[in-house]
């Protein structure tokens, strides 16, 4: 399972106590992810820590599933939005998400 693998390297070479941003396309429709990256790492979902709900950023064209995703600790989430204009659409079958993190 790649998470672990995720979860063993962040583990063994970043101090719990640094800042982490964590971000990409998850592929975690069961959210099985979610919940080992926010219960073992301590990290906040971006989008979701704004929004109380995760961003929907696939398929482009008609998202219905929060593929993408920002995970972060240290940060504070100052603004946070999906890219839905058509341009951005057309670069990917997946919406960007982008964020504007301040350190805390």
């Amino acid at each position: 399972m790649q998470i672990n693998k995720l979860l063993d390297y962040v583990n063994a070479t970043i101090p719990q106590s640094a800042p982490l941003i964590v971000a990409g396309d998850f592929n975690d429709w069961r959210e099985t992810a979610h919940q080992r990256l926010s219960v073992d790492l301590g990290l906040i979902e971006a989008y979701e820590s704004r929004h109380k709900k995760m961003a929907r950023t696939f398929p482009a064209f008609l998202p219905c599933l929060p593929m993408d995703r920002i995970y972060c600790r240290g940060f504070r989430v100052a603004q946070i939005e999906v890219m839905a204009q058509r341009a951005w659409r057309e670069l990917s079958d997946h919406r960007a998400v982008i964020a504007d993190l301040e350190l805390d």
